[in-house]
């Protein structure tokens, strides 16, 4: 695993290849969703550097998800004209991000389960969102450490 905080150089380096590529080189996970078996806190904190070095932050103005034009209903049968009525898969992700979002900047923690979550909450908190990996439990501990 390359260590992004130590070299410069390496940061350089890294930006030369796409995600896909640091997948197969297992510089990265090859999962956005659950951690593999082999994942250890370890592991993941070394990653984790690496996503947020990788990270392209929202811009200031950006405080949260927006769920734009995931309240319409729409056809999902075009046979019977079926509407599709409730949340959207969309709408069920940025009500979650959303309050994950409001629990840790509030100072308290909260937990995801899947990695492509981190990376999100990484746009937002790209310096001081900080994990920690519970393999036991198989999911991640977020908070902000606004003296990082």
């Amino acid at each position: 695993m390359i260590d992004v905080t130590e070299n410069p150089t390496t940061n350089n380096e890294i930006l030369k290849y796409s995600l896909e590529e640091l997948k197969a080189m297992k510089i990265l996970s090859n999962t956005n969703g659950r951690p593999t078996e082999a994942m250890t806190d370890a592991k993941w904190q070394r990653e984790f550097e690496l996503r947020r070095f990788l990270c392209h932050p929202y811009p200031k103005t950006i405080k949260k998800l927006k769920s734009k034009y995931s309240t319409e209903q729409g056809s999902w049968n075009e046979e019977t004209s079926g509407i599709y009525k409730g949340q959207t898969n969309w709408q069920r992700y940025v009500a979650y991000i959303n309050d994950v979002l409001k629990v840790i900047e509030s100072g308290e923690h909260d937990y995801c389960y899947y990695i492509y979550q981190i990376d999100e909450l990484l746009k937002f908190h790209r310096y001081d969102l900080v994990t920690k990996y519970y393999k036991e439990d198989k999911c991640f501990e977020v908070w902000l450490d606004k003296n990082r």
